[in-house]
């Protein structure tokens, strides 16, 4: 009774629009579609620590452990002033380039772990 599973949506950017925070803990992604959708919105995205590097587009993209408790992570959760020094550059990202990747990816043509 407190998860809504939203289905097919076509107002995405809207819905992230209203976000403060996405809290995105993860054992792996390879690349994270939805990651990078919130952070081109300026969503602050506390992520773990186990996401590939590559995901980390903005200063608001704090990766954090696993091993940490469910209240070192509400702390970080709430101190704004944590910002991450290591990222990316989000104009650097192409959506045409990823979508290649992928296809590379699921085709076998690619190892996602060494690339």
């Amino acid at each position: 009774d407190r998860v809504t599973v939203l289905s097919h949506r076509t107002d995405i950017p809207e819905l992230l629009n209203t976000m403060d925070i996405m809290i995105f803990p993860s054992f792996f992604e390879g690349l994270s579609v939805t990651l990078v959708e919130a952070q081109v919105a300026g969503v602050r995205c506390i992520i773990s620590d186990t996401i590939n590097p590559a995901n980390h587009l903005t200063e608001n993209t704090i990766p954090v452990s696993l091993e940490k408790s469910a209240a070192e992570w509400a702390d970080i959760v709430l101190d704004e002033s944590i910002k991450n020094t290591v990222y990316g550059n989000i104009n650097d990202y192409d959506m045409t380039r990823e979508i290649h990747r992928l296809e590379q990816v699921y085709r076998g043509e690619m190892d996602i772990k060494n690339d």
